[in-house]
This record gives C-alpha cells, structure tokens and sequence, in this order.
C-alpha cells in the first residue's frame, strides 16, 4: 500500500466548472500494490457534464535490497587475485531486481569503481600499494538503495630467494657439489625440482650432495609463514668436459662401472681385452647424460691385467683403461 496525492483540473468557456470522482480512491488515499485505475468528469454551472477521463495510479513492490552476507576482509599475496562478495535477496518478496555497484574508498569519499557491478569485485593482479584498501557496495532495488558494510585488502609481500652452489656447477666423476636456497623470510618449506621433477625427500634450503648422477636444472619453490610463494631461477650442475675414463673399482673382482663424457643418448661399444689381445667381453650401450653409468660384469675370467675400450659407432676410441681383476 502507499498513499498518493494527484491532482485533478477542468476548464470551461464559463465560470463554476467543477470536478467529480466516478470511481477509483480519492487524492491522498492509501493505493494498493499494482496498477489502480481512477475515472473523473466536469461538470458546468449548467449542469452539462463532460466525458469522463481516466487516468492509472501504479504502486509498486518496494523490493528492499537485504544483505545475508556482508563482503569480507581478505588478505593475499601479493600477485594473487582476490574477490570481494555479497550475498543478497529482494524482500518481502525474493526475485526482485538488485543493481550493484561497488565502490572504494579514497580516504576522503567513496568512488564508484568502473565495471565492478556484479555482486562479485575481482581485482586479478593485487599490488603491495594496494595494502588496506576497503571496499564497499551499494545494492538497488525497485525503489531503494542499501549500503553493505566495508571491506578491506590487506596484501603480504612475496618472499626473495637466490640460489647457488656452495662449491661447483660442473662436475666430474667421484666430484660433488650442493645447492643452496637464501630466502627472507626465513621459516617456510621448499620443494625442489629436477628437470622439473619433484625432488623427494628434501624440504630444505639445501640440496645435497649433487654428483654427476643427478646431472641438470634445479629449481626451487619457496612458501612462507605467510603462505606466499616465489620460484627461483634455474640452476645448471652439468658435467666438466673430460678426454678421461673412470673405472671403478679398480682393482675388482670382475664387476665394475665405467663413466666417461658422452653425449646423451650417444651408442657406444664397450670392448674389454686381456693381457694377449684377446676380446673378452663386448656390450653395446646408449648412454645417458654426461658420465652416465654403464655397469661391466666380465664373468668368470681368470683375473689379471685387462683393457677397457670405448669405442663409437665410427669407430672413433672415446678412452682406454687398463683393470686389475682379482679372484
């Protein structure tokens, strides 16, 4: 219901024209919800009355906007986005029309903010200036405008992290090196990658030892107390150029390694000979990265002085070694 006051006028070529309600509520009466329709006529000082004229009052629903959910505070990373929120209906009646808009807070006014009018505000890329900015949205129905509550962003700076080896990045046979994680702050865990593999078992800022089996790119992703994460450059340990072969053990008992600096993926014949000349044991092998293991197993030879040989698929000898098996 809601009370309207309209005004009804009449002329003539006399004076003494006057008015006459037919039908419908009078000015000022309480009119109900939806379209009401209200007929008048004139009448003359000599009594000639005029075609009556019709006119609609229309009241409609106020639809109040009402906040079941107020937006919150949020606090994130700097880099992250965040997303402000409300939760509302129209009532009496649910379903009415709500319009947002949300606004910011420059410290003097509120400024409405441009596109934000979902009941949703996401800011994608948050920065550290934008620290302890507050929000807020109006929210219109059919007939009146509510103000949610204000929110503010609070942003935590991103951690810093440098890595580097405490010793080499290329590394021979039997040789080692760590990598080493700085971070500010300090407190939080680490996940290290190989070659973009997930390194188990290490959750600290140091990653050791590093030998030429595990040869490649090392990351790190560093998380801090606050939750805020940051990714370190790469870091390369690769293998140091050679002519040398690595034989090991030696003296053996017929089983050894052999590493020597190949090519990855490179096919090799590995030949071995004994003290007359005689070859005695031959393997084609693929190699791996630089220095991969290739294993020997020679048997049930007699021991004594024997030859290893690495020889390309040319031709070309890579590297010799002499071997001392003993039984």
């Amino acid at each position: 219901m809601a009370e309207v006051a309209y005004t009804v006028t009449a002329t003539d070529n006399c004076p003494g024209v006057t008015t006459q309600l037919v039908s419908g509520p009078a000015s000022g009466s309480a009119f109900p919800l939806g379209v009401t329709t209200i007929t008048w006529r004139a009448i003359d000082a000599a009594t000639n009355i005029s075609t009556n004229c019709s006119f609609t009052v229309t009241v409609l629903d106020g639809q109040l906007p009402v906040i079941s959910q107020q937006p919150t505070n949020k606090t994130v990373c700097a880099g992250s986005p965040v997303t402000f929120s409300v939760t509302a209906a129209t009532a009496p009646h649910a379903g009415g029309p709500i319009a947002y808009q949300w606004q910011q807070w420059n410290g003097l006014v509120w400024n409405n903010i441009s596109g934000a009018t979902s009941s949703t505000y996401t800011i994608n890329n948050v920065t550290l200036a934008m620290n302890t900015n507050t929000f807020r949205v109006m929210l219109t129905g059919l007939c009146s405008t509510v103000i949610s509550g204000s929110a503010s962003l609070f942003v935590n700076p991103l951690p810093s992290i440098t890595v580097s080896t405490n010793s080499l990045n290329s590394l021979l046979p039997a040789q080692s090196t760590s990598i080493e994680a700085i971070v500010n702050p300090t407190g939080g865990s680490f996940v290290w990658r190989r070659n973009g593999n997930t390194v188990t078992g290490v959750t600290g800022a140091t990653i050791a030892p590093v030998t030429v089996d595990q040869l490649g790119t090392y990351n790190t992703t560093y998380t801090d107390l606050n939750g805020c994460k940051i990714t370190s450059t790469d870091i390369v340990i690769n293998g140091l150029p050679s002519e040398n072969m690595w034989v090991y053990p030696n003296p053996n008992q017929g089983e050894f390694q052999i590493r020597f600096y190949n090519n990855f993926g490179e096919p090799v014949n590995v030949l071995v000979y004994n003290a007359t000349g005689q070859l005695v044991y031959s393997k084609l092998s693929v190699t791996g990265d630089a220095y991969s293991r290739t294993n020997v197993n020679l048997g049930n030879s007699a021991q004594g002085i024997y030859v290893v040989k690495i020889v390309g698929k040319s031709g070309r000898e890579f590297a010799a070694k002499r071997i001392v098996v003993y039984r």
